[in-house]
Formats: structure tokens, C-alpha cells, sequence
């Protein structure tokens, strides 16, 4: 390997690690995109140098590379750097609040491999909305079949429906403890992780890194669940 080999690996990690990055933006980008699909020595050394981080590649075209990471990996996202000093309650919330954005924008496991249709367009007052529904089916299921009766599932649609995170403040502004505020805050991370992009207030559409991503959590028992869900609430 020659130190340009080098560089180029290292240029392109960077830029995976950048997700906001497209090809089409740089043509450095492009070039080691192109190289990385058409070079085996190449990709060899850029899958070994990923594996060596805790890193894999999800996909890599022309929307750019998208890794995804081991749980041991130092780039490992944590709850911590969700969001600081989280509470269960929270926590759970949260997770349900993810699921229900990856069912609701793809709501059968095929869709998340349709990477040639067009962005999903997701807002904070309607994915909100459906979570509160979601909650109210994914009650009636666990109460009907026992299979759907997931843990913490169960603790997040109960969360919900109690309402507790919903107490407003004195002036009615919408604060972190609402729903609202988690969905609000929930779609900004995301965003600012390149897997949504914004459009418009409060509102965002979704990008093929978070297709990519989502599509790991096909066999995720909740996140089938949510989906089953999500059907049973289509049919009524």
C-alpha cells in the first residue's frame, strides 16, 4: 500500500463519518466512492480499517458510504449522547418514539430496500400523534395475543397513555417532558446526524442513511411489533 492508499482510506472514513457529506457535493468524495466500489484491494483495506474501529458498511453508492457500528465501538452512540441523564421513563419513550418513525415511513419490511423511491416527509405534530395511536393499538394487542406484550413496549405505550410527560407548563410552551418536545427533539438528533434533512418547520424528510439504518432493525423483535401494530391500527 502506498501512502496515497493510505490517505485515500483515511479521507474516506472521514467523509463516511460525516453523513451530511454527499458525493455529488465533492468530487474528492465521488472519486473514492467509485474507487472503493470498482478497487478490491481498496475496499479490502477500507472494510479491514472499519473493522478495526468497530465499524461496518451498511452501503456505499451514490449517496455516499453508511456505516454502522459494533456496540463494543468507541463510535458507538449512547443513550448519554441522546440525550444526558436520562430516566427510564425517558428511555423507553424515546426507543418507542423510533420505532414509530421507522413504521410509520416504512411500514413494510420491503420498503426499507426501495432505495429508489422518493423521502419520506415526517412532522412533529403528525408523527406525535401517531404515537399516542400507536400506543393505544399496541394496548389493545397486548391485551389480545401475548407475543406483543414486549416488555419495553409495554412500559413505553403505558408512559404514554398515562399522559405524565404531558403536564404543560404555566404559560402552555412545549417543554422537553411533553411527547411533543421528545418527537421534536428526537427528529433534530436525527437530523443532525444526517439521517433526516429539514423541510420546513418543524418538519423533516427522511435520507437514505436512515433507510439504511432502519433496515438493521428489520429483525429487531419490538421494532416487528410496532409494525404489526401499525397494520392492525391501517386495518380499523
Amino acid at each position: 500500500m502506498t501512502g496515497g492508499d493510505a490517505r485515500d482510506l483515511g479521507v474516506l472514513l472521514q467523509y463516511a463519518l460525516t453523513p451530511r457529506v454527499r458525493p455529488g457535493q465533492s468530487a474528492e468524495y465521488r472519486r473514492l466512492v467509485q474507487r472503493l466500489q470498482q478497487d478490491v484491494p481498496f475496499a479490502n483495506s477500507f472494510h479491514e480499517l472499519a473493522d478495526g474501529l468497530g465499524l461496518f458498511v451498511l452501503a456505499a453508492d451514490d449517496y455516499g458510504v453508511v456505516l454502522g457500528c459494533r456496540d463494543d465501538s468507541s463510535f458507538a452512540l449512547r443513550l448519554t449522547d441522546f440525550r444526558a441523564a436520562l430516566r427510564t421513563e425517558d428511555r423507553v419513550i424515546y426507543g418507542l418514539i423510533v420505532l414509530a418513525l421507522g413504521a410509520w415511513c416504512f411500514p413494510r419490511a420491503d420498503e426499507l430496500d426501495a432505495f429508489g423511491e422518493g423521502a419520506r416527509r415526517v412532522e412533529v405534530g403528525g408523527l406525535t400523534s401517531y404515537v399516542v395511536g400507536l400506543a393505544e393499538t399496541l394496548a389493545a394487542r397486548s391485551g389480545e395475543d401475548s407475543e406483543a406484550d414486549h416488555p419495553e413496549l409495554r412500559a413505553a405505550w403505558r408512559l404514554v397513555l398515562e399522559g405524565a410527560h404531558e403536564k404543560p407548563t404555566a404559560d402552555a410552551r412545549r417543554t422537553s417532558s411533553t411527547l411533543a418536545g421528545k418527537v421534536k427533539y428526537t427528529l433534530e438528533f436525527l437530523a443532525g446526524h444526517g439521517l433526516l434533512v429539514a423541510d420546513g418547520q418543524e418538519a423533516f424528510r427522511t435520507t437514505r442513511a436512515l433507510r439504511t439504518q432502519l433496515r438493521e432493525l428489520a429483525a429487531n423483535e419490538a421494532f416487528a411489533l410496532v409494525r404489526a401494530a401499525h397494520a392492525a391500527s391501517e386495518e380499523r
